[in-house]
């Protein structure tokens, strides 16, 4: 067989790792599979090295047939649910919510409240409560267990700002 439907779930063995994805030996199938960065999971990774290795078996779902290339565009994260989906009470303007601090920057913390759902919590917000912070690192450490409020959310851009930082 050349390929599978679109939306079919195929097995498939990890052959070769670049920078920008993996290309997978398709089990049944002449057609070469490609799994690119953002289709391995819903939340950011920076190399398919941090989640696959070469000859690992996956499972994925057929995105697209590159019929030119004799090629398979899949997907290894639409085989679980979106975490945005799934954690949508957290997701809405005033809801409190505890996360842990996960990156820190200069402008603010980047707060994890589930798995692959995360926002960012302004510096401004956090001067709100330590008003002689210069740097968010004053206050916070990755690993931190933090209360915040959700104030504003973007679902197509994944994007949460959390409004203020709670008393715990």
């Amino acid at each position: 067989m050349e390929h599978a439907e679109v939306g079919t779930i195929v097995e498939c063995e990890v052959a070769r790792i670049t920078a920008y994805g993996a290309f997978c030996r398709v089990t049944g199938l002449e057609y070469e599979g490609l799994v690119l960065l953002p289709d391995f999971r819903w939340g950011k990774i920076s190399s398919p090295r941090e989640v696959v290795s070469e000859n690992d078996v996956l499972s994925a779902m057929v995105l697209k047939h590159d019929s030119a290339r004799k090629l398979i565009r899949l997907s290894v994260k639409h085989l679980s649910p979106d975490p945005w989906d799934v954690h949508s009470e957290l997701l809405q303007a005033g809801v409190v919510v505890a996360g842990k601090v996960v990156q820190i920057a200069d402008y603010g913390v980047f707060v994890a409240v589930a798995e692959d759902v995360e926002g960012l919590l302004h510096i401004d917000a956090i001067r709100r409560g330590h008003p002689e912070t210069s740097h968010p690192s004053a206050v916070l450490s990755v690993g931190d267990t933090v209360v915040v409020e959700v104030g504003g959310v973007d679902i197509e851009e994944r994007r949460i700002q959390f409004a203020r930082l709670c008393p715990a």
